[in-house]
């Protein structure tokens, strides 16, 4: 685990009690040991992570080795990405005029909002920790008002009080200081606006097919229902205004959008959810996935095996493979994140994909479920070497 450990309230009801639910170790990337446990509140059910490192290393680990800002031009974003956009223009579009302005927090390479200028909104204004992202948004949509910072900078970066819609999507299951952070930024909007948030949805976390711990990533750190999410923004003074379960394309976790106004809503006080149940469930069909993976990377015969991957699939696999005794006949970790590129993950440096060509012999282990078969195709279509590939077919259907 991570050396320096910090235990938080609850984010939802700011209870201290909680019962353990799973140890998340993992290797660390780039000299972040971003290991921690995942807990269920006892006065809400609320699921969150607990023993975190502290919330310096997690700003330092965006900024340092972000791959929100490594897409290369408009054309390389993702359906699924622009899916989830379109979804959040059409929630916020009848209550917010063509002259209001917008803010999205956590913007990324600017699709979201240029997906709202696409629609007409002109007065975009946009806040991202990661150093490309303002570069990137300005060639890819022509977004000029792209700020780069931290949530806590957004009241000092941004006309927030101007802003009629704030948006975070994929944001809050982030936050390690969720409900600091989250109520500084209430503080400092007027009252009335509108709070677009879009969060994985917990209820959706064993829809089939799921990666085994995949929820449990490098980065996400709040673990929201419809029940949880809705009850937190009535603590910070929030009413609902709309809330969807969102079905999205097989392979992704579907999705909560909720749409919330500043101002209206007693706080509901503490109503006991069944997260802590369902969480559980989670963990327990995650853990008999992760045994067939076990059983296929133990037939792998080759003395020599190359890793395809260096995020958080990678990061937790790793200190199992170190149990499994095949963690020994690893000689390269390799990546197409050059933000990666120079850094460790365990004790292996990762390196570019160009390294596999030097080792025609050695197997590829392609350490990823969302990607799987998109990068074994494209992997197959550079290099001859076998692969070993950890989820079967079977575990790609619905």
């Amino acid at each position: 685990m991570n050396g320096t450990q910090v235990d938080r309230a609850c984010p939802v009801c700011l209870a201290t009690g909680t019962d353990k639910v799973f140890e998340n170790r993992m290797s660390p990337v780039g000299g972040f040991d971003m290991s921690y446990r995942v807990a269920s509140c006892r006065g809400c059910g609320f699921v969150f992570a607990n023993h975190l490192p502290p919330a310096r290393r997690y700003s330092d680990y965006y900024r340092e080795l972000s791959k929100y800002d490594t897409c290369a031009d408009a054309a390389a974003i993702s359906d699924t990405e622009r899916l989830r956009a379109s979804r959040v223009v059409a929630m916020c579009e009848p209550y917010i005029e063509r002259t209001s302005a917008i803010a999205d927090l956590g913007c990324g390479s600017g699709t979201l909002l240029g997906s709202f200028r696409a629609k007409g909104w002109e007065r975009l204004h946009g806040l991202d920790p990661a150093p490309k992202a303002a570069a990137q948004a300005r060639a890819m949509f022509g977004l000029s008002s792209i700020k780069s910072g931290l949530l806590a900078d957004a009241a000092r970066l941004l006309p927030l009080r101007q802003c009629r819609l704030i948006c975070l999507t994929g944001v809050l299951e982030h936050l390690p200081r969720l409900r600091e952070e989250m109520s500084s930024l209430m503080a400092s909007i007027a009252d009335g606006t509108l709070v677009l948030v879009e969060v994985p949805a917990l209820e959706r976390f064993r829809r089939k097919p799921f990666e085994p711990f995949g929820e449990f990533s490098l980065e996400h750190i709040q673990y929201f229902s419809a029940r949880s999410l809705e009850q937190f923004f009535a603590g910070l003074g929030a009413r609902r205004v709309e809330m969807e379960l969102a079905d999205l394309p097989q392979g992704t976790t579907d999705s909560i959008f909720g749409l919330f106004a500043k101002g209206g809503a007693p706080n509901p006080g503490r109503e006991v959810s069944d997260d802590g149940a369902e969480i559980r469930a989670y963990v327990t069909e995650s853990e008999a996935l992760m045994s067939l993976v076990r059983e296929r990377i133990a037939n792998c015969r080759g003395p020599r095996i190359i890793v395809f991957g260096a995020g958080s699939h990678s990061a937790r696999l790793l200190p199992l493979l170190e149990q499994w005794g095949i963690a020994s006949r690893i000689t390269a970790i390799v990546d197409r994140n050059p933000n990666l590129h120079g850094r460790c993950i365990g004790r292996w440096t990762v390196e570019s994909v160009a390294r596999i060509a030097d080792d025609p012999e050695a197997t590829l282990l392609v350490s990823t479920f969302r990607s799987q078969t998109e990068a074994s195709l494209a992997l197959a279509a550079s290099f001859p070497n076998l692969q070993l590939l950890p989820y079967a077919a079977e575990e790609f259907r619905p």
